[in-house]
C-alpha cells in the first residue's frame, strides 16, 4: 500500500495549475513516487495511480530529441544532490508540450533523498517566443529592406540617372565642406569643368539616344580614371565637372589631357554611321584662382570658354595677376 504523501496541503497542491511531485531515490538507485497531483499526471497523460506503480513512465515521456539532454543533467544532479532544473520537450497523447521542471533533494536518515519538485507546462509560452521571433525576423527583414530603399532613394537623390555621376545637388551639398576641409589643413583642390564639343550638332543629326550615348560614355571614363576622393558630377546637360582633392595643378591638368585624348579616340555609331567628339575643359584651383567655390567654378568656366573658342584643349584658369586669360598655348 502506498504510503502517505510527504507533503503538506495535499488538497490545496490538487489544485494548482502546476505538476507538483516528489520522488524517492533509494541508494540502490530505485525511484519510487511519493506524491504527484493530477495536473503533473495529465501532463503526461496517465493517471497517477498508473505513475504511482509504474513510477518509470515519469520519465518515459521525453521527447527522443531531449532523452540524452534530460539524463544527463538528471544524472549529475541526483549524485551530487544538487538542485535540478531542466527545460525541454515531452510527448503525451501524441502532442509535442514544453516543460518547465524544477527540483530540490533532501537526504533522509535512511540513506533515501526525497526530490521535491513542480513540473509547468512552458508550451505557449513557447509558441508566443517563436512568434515573437518571427515577427521579430520578419520586422528586421522589413526594416533591412526600407534602409535598403532610402539608401537607394538618398543615391538617386545625388546621383544623375543616366551617367551614374554624382549631380549638380550634391555638389552644391559637397563643395563647402571639401573646400573647408581643405583650407584647414592647408591642401590643394582642383576643380575641372568639361564640356563636350558640338553636343548639340550629335543630338541634331544622329539623335537624342545617340547624344545620351555619348554623356553616358563620358560618365564611364571619368568614374574609370578618377580617384576615389575625387568627385564627378554631371553638373548639367553636357557639361561635367570634377573636383580633386589635394591635387596640384599640374596633376590636374595632366589628368585633364588623359581624359581629353581618351574620350577623342572613342567612337560611335548611329544610324548605320560612326562619329566621334572631343572634349573642352577648363582648370582651376584653390587657393590659386579663388578661395570660395563660386570663385573657383568661375575660374574654372572662364577657362572652358576659352578652350571651347578653339575645341578640343584643356587651358588653365590665369584669373591671376591681368584677371584674363593668356593666349592659347
Amino acid at each position: 500500500m502506498r504510503k502517505r504523501p510527504a507533503i503538506q496541503y495535499e488538497q490545496f497542491v490538487e489544485t494548482l495549475p502546476i505538476g507538483v511531485y516528489q520522488l524517492r531515490v533509494t541508494p540502490a538507485g530505485t525511484i519510487l513516487v511519493e506524491y504527484a497531483n493530477r495536473h503533473f499526471a495529465a501532463m503526461l497523460g496517465i493517471s497517477t495511480e498508473t505513475l504511482y506503480q509504474k513510477p518509470d513512465l515519469a520519465f518515459c515521456h521525453i521527447h527522443p530529441e531531449e532523452r540524452e539532454s534530460f539524463t544527463r543533467h538528471i544524472r549529475a544532479a541526483m549524485r551530487e544532490k544538487r538542485p535540478f532544473r531542466w527545460e525541454g520537450r515531452i510527448l503525451a497523447a501524441d502532442e509535442t508540450h514544453w516543460i518547465r521542471i524544477a527540483a530540490f533533494p533532501v537526504q533522509s536518515e535512511g540513506g533515501d533523498v526525497l526530490w521535491s519538485g513542480v513540473q509547468i507546462d512552458i508550451t505557449e509560452q513557447k509558441r508566443i517566443e517563436d512568434a515573437l521571433r518571427e515577427a521579430n525576423a520578419l520586422l528586421a527583414n522589413r526594416l533591412m529592406k526600407i534602409e535598403k530603399l532610402q539608401a537607394q532613394l538618398r543615391e538617386h537623390a545625388v546621383r544623375d540617372y543616366l551617367t551614374g555621376l554624382f549631380n549638380r545637388r550634391y555638389l552644391d551639398e559637397t563643395m563647402e565642406r571639401e573646400l573647408a576641409r581643405a583650407r584647414r589643413e592647408n591642401r590643394k583642390l582642383c576643380v575641372v569643368m568639361i564640356d563636350i564639343d558640338r553636343f548639340k550638332g550629335i543630338n541634331d543629326i544622329y539623335g537624342h539616344q545617340a547624344g545620351d550615348d555619348v554623356l553616358i560614355s563620358l560618365g564611364k571614363l571619368l568614374m574609370a580614371h578618377s580617384r576615389s576622393s575625387d568627385i564627378a558630377c554631371r553638373y548639367g546637360g553636357d557639361e561635367f565637372v570634377v573636383v580633386m582633392l589635394n591635387a596640384s595643378l599640374k596633376a590636374a591638368r595632366n589628368r585633364a589631357e588623359e581624359w581629353r585624348l581618351a574620350f577623342a579616340g572613342q567612337q560611335f555609331a548611329a544610324n548605320r554611321e560612326r562619329f566621334s567628339t572631343t572634349l573642352s575643359m577648363g582648370v582651376a584651383s584653390y587657393p590659386l584662382h579663388g578661395s570660395s567655390p563660386r570663385g573657383i567654378f568661375q575660374a574654372a568656366d572662364e577657362a572652358l570658354y576659352h578652350s571651347k573658342k578653339y575645341k578640343n584643349r584643356v587651358t588653365v584658369s590665369r584669373r591671376i595677376g591681368t584677371g584674363r586669360l593668356s593666349a592659347p598655348d
